[in-house]
Parts: C-alpha cells; structure tokens; sequence
C-alpha cells in the first residue's frame, strides 16, 4: 500500500481539528493537516505524487467543504446525506461515522490507485514472518527450524521464502532437482499465465524434511526485482491457492518496503534480537503501525553458553511475549554443499515449545 497524505479544507476549524485527531488513529494514513485551500499543484491526475523510486509514491486526498474544481481525488464534505448512489464514495455527510469516512477514503485510493484491501484471516495459507532489524542475524536459522518443525512433526505442508539478498536456499535444500526455478515461475505470474503457475511443483526444491521452496538459478534474489505491488500479489496469490499450509518468510535484517508488506499480511510475525538490551523503537513502531504488534514475539539471541541468563527489562507489561533462543552450536552442521538443521537436540526441543505458543498460526 502507498503512502496516502490527508488534507482536510474546511471554514469550520473546529470540526476540522476534531476529524484530524480522530483521523490520526487510522495507520494507512502517512500525514493528516489542516489547510486553509488545496494547492494546485497537488490537485493532479489521480493525485499521485511524483516520485523517482515507486516505494516514494504517494496519494494526496482531499477532503474539502465547499466548492472548488472537480478532482479525482478529492472527497467532498457535505451538510446533507448524499442521495446519488454514483458519487457516495466523494460525497460525505460530514456528520456521518468515522468508520464510513475511512472506508471512503480507502475506496477512493483504490480507484486511484488499483489496491484492493485483503482479509488474510480468510486466507486458508497462514503467513509467518521472521525478521531482525536491530542486527545479530539468525533469521534463517529460525525460520527453517520453524518451516522443518511444522512439515515434520505436524504435518503441514510448508513453503519456505526468503527475502534475503543471496539466500542460502542451496545448501538447505539440496534433495530433488527443479525442471525450472524461482525465474520461470515470476516471469509466468507476472504475465498472468495461469496454465504456467496453477501448479508449483516444477518450480520447487525440498530439503530432508519436505520443506519446500523455489530453486534458484543463481546467487541473486529474483523476487526483490519484483515491484511492491507484484510481491503483494504474489503473497495473495500462494495464500489464496491452497498450495500450502503455512508460508513461512525469512525476512532478512533489512528494513524495506517488501518487508512491510509481507508483515502487513503476517498472521505471526517474529522479531529477532541480536542482542540483550530491549528492541529498538523502529520495531516496534513497524509492528504497531502494520497492525500486527499483538501477533508478535520477541525472540532474542543467546550468543554464548550461560546457566541462566536473566536480564531486568523495563519493558511495558503490554509487550508481546519474549523467547531466547538457546546456545546450541551442536545443532547445526555445514559441509561443502550443504547445511543441516538437527531438530532433535536442544534448538528443536526450543523449537516444539515455540510452535506451541504461535497461537496465530
């Protein structure tokens, strides 16, 4: 989803601060203000913005009583309940509910803009996103010991991604080959061939457990070459298909726009900690912002071997709930080619008591 920028053009000023503040509340929205009259210049066509990446485009929408030039993208605030079924998404009884109001103005940026809104509660395929923002790395290792916990011992069928620059999706997965890869597949979604992509065992490779995930051709990762709005669609798409039980995303240690997107459609996120001290406020302002704070951990990494490790935290009683992951080098194993994860030692054993927890999944 853009950034969408509120203006709010009223000659009642006080009506005008009330609809801000309670505006404020709503995370779509990147800025609200009061302005005395829109400014020309950003009464364009459709009201995008200019911007020289995609990720800086951003959706200006008015929301103005009384008369001015017929935009696109203006909503009009009117003293009567509208009447004409055509225009009720631009007209607004400006004494209406607040609910009614935000449906508008998201019903108006879709038309601008080609975003439909997602219910992933009514997904059959959960999405749960591993992610470190505050350094100390470990996001594969967690996201495959969770990907291998669930396909092995509760009999999911799992779909492992990563968003990783160069992941190290070869030498986890190294049983069975692809006829095709990660390439192929992209390139038929993209184009919408649907007899290409209704079935996604050409494109995948699976590790010792049957974790699945799509073979790569190459060190590079060709979904970061994907637009915000094809990774959207390509999350939607594996969701609302049934090819899997779970996706499972290895969000990597790097904040952008994909990330927040995949955390957007997240029923389980997990923020990794690389070290003891409490998570940076950059995460939890992601989370709360992506409407997912409440579907959150925090798992922290134990970097060293220790009997107990109890740290004092001034944390708020209403953060979600923290693990640590134990110290336990023994349950990875690495060769020439390959790398293993042994589920059967203290790590797996962390990893059971883990899954159990996940109660959004």
């Amino acid at each position: 989803m853009d950034k969408i920028e509120i203006k709010i053009v009223t000659p009642d000023s006080d009506y005008g601060r009330a609809l801000a503040q309670a505006l404020m509340e709503k995370e779509e929205f990147s800025s609200i203000s009061l302005v005395e009259e829109p400014v020309e210049g950003e009464l364009y066509e459709k009201g995008k913005s200019e911007a020289s990446e995609p990720e800086d485009r951003e959706y200006v929408i008015y929301l103005i009583e009384g008369r001015t030039k017929k935009k696109e993208n203006i909503i009009y605030l009117r003293n009567r309940r509208n009447t004409d079924s055509d225009n009720e998404i631009t007209h607004f009884y400006k004494y209406d509910s607040l609910r009614v109001l935000y449906g508008n103005i998201l019903q108006l940026y879709g038309r601008l803009s080609g975003w439909q809104r997602t219910d992933i509660e009514s997904f059959p395929t959960k999405i749960l996103t591993v992610f470190s923002l505050s350094g100390g790395g470990g996001t594969t290792s967690l996201t495959l010991g969770l990907a291998q916990e669930y396909q092995r011992f509760e009999e999911k069928r799992v779909l492992y991604l990563s968003l990783e620059p160069y992941p190290e999706t070869e030498q986890y997965f190294v049983e069975g080959s692809a006829d095709k890869g990660l390439k192929e597949f992209l390139y038929y979604f993209t184009q919408n061939n649907q007899e290409k992509i209704h079935c996604l065992k050409p494109y995948v490779v699976a590790d010792d457990y049957g974790v699945h995930s799509f073979f790569l051709q190459g060190l590079h990762n060709p979904l970061l070459d994907l637009t915000n709005k094809e990774w959207q669609d390509l999350l939607i798409f594996l969701s609302q298909n049934s090819f899997y039980d779970l996706i499972l995303i290895d969000g990597s240690n790097t904040l952008s726009k994909k990330l927040s997107i995949a955390l957007g459609l997240s029923h389980q996120v997990l923020s990794l900690i690389g070290h003891k001290t409490g998570p940076e406020n950059m995460e939890e302002e992601l989370l709360q912002g992506k409407g997912v704070y409440q579907k959150a951990r925090w798992i922290f990494l134990q970097r060293e071997p220790v009997e107990e490790v109890k740290e004092e935290r001034d944390f708020p009683e209403e953060r979600a709930q923290e693990e640590m992951i134990p110290y336990d080098p023994d349950s990875f194993s690495s060769g020439k080619r390959e790398k293993k994860i042994l589920l059967d030692g203290t790590f797996g054993l962390w990893i059971k008591e883990l899954c159990s927890k996940l109660t959004y999944i």
